[in-house]
């Protein structure tokens, strides 16, 4: 048989539901607009739609600006790869060997197909190879040590970097004049 110890259990809980209070509804009347609010509101739509289309327009301009400075640097990318084959053919054939036009655009794939370029003297020791981007209109100019100039008008600018902006250019073209 079953003893017990005098402990009684708990009676067992139930789960009772309590009547919720009754909501009271009221009427709130909707806002009266003034005139003022109604003019802030549209100022701040303006505001908005100004934003929107400053932002619009400036990523157009750097996008353009990367495009510019994209092309100019392909240009005198395209100088280099000129000079370094007619480096490679002087060393093969002699430094008295001519490196002439025919010979130079064998060095260009269709990547440089919007350049056009002249070679200006074929000898080693006086070597300039010259590229006009036709998109751009810029002329670029290498020498034969290897050193990039900007051409305006006839008149050289060194140019020490091969990524340039179109401001920087610009500043190396009020150079010469």
């Amino acid at each position: 048989m079953l003893q017990t110890t005098g402990l009684v259990s708990p009676p067992p809980i139930r789960k009772t539901r309590r009547p919720m209070a009754r909501e009271v509804q009221t009427h709130v009347p909707p806002k009266q607009r003034t005139v003022g609010s109604q003019v802030g509101s549209w100022l701040i739509r303006l505001l908005i739609v100004g934003a929107l289309g400053g932002g619009l327009w400036w990523a157009t301009e750097q996008k353009n600006e990367m495009d510019l400075s994209k092309t100019y640097t392909e240009t005198m990318s395209a100088l280099l790869k000129g000079y370094m084959g007619c480096k490679a053919y002087w060393y093969a054939q002699g430094p008295a060997s001519e490196c002439t036009q025919g010979l130079v655009s064998t060095f260009y794939g269709p990547a440089e197909h919007n350049l056009e370029f002249k070679v200006l003297d074929a000898y080693s020791h006086s070597f300039a190879l010259r590229a006009m981007n036709q998109k751009t209109g810029r002329v670029f100019q290498i020498d034969n040590e290897g050193k990039l100039y900007l051409d305006v008008k006839g008149c050289l600018v060194r140019v020490d970097s091969m990524k340039v902006s179109t401001e920087e250019l610009d500043t190396l073209a009020q150079k010469c004049q």
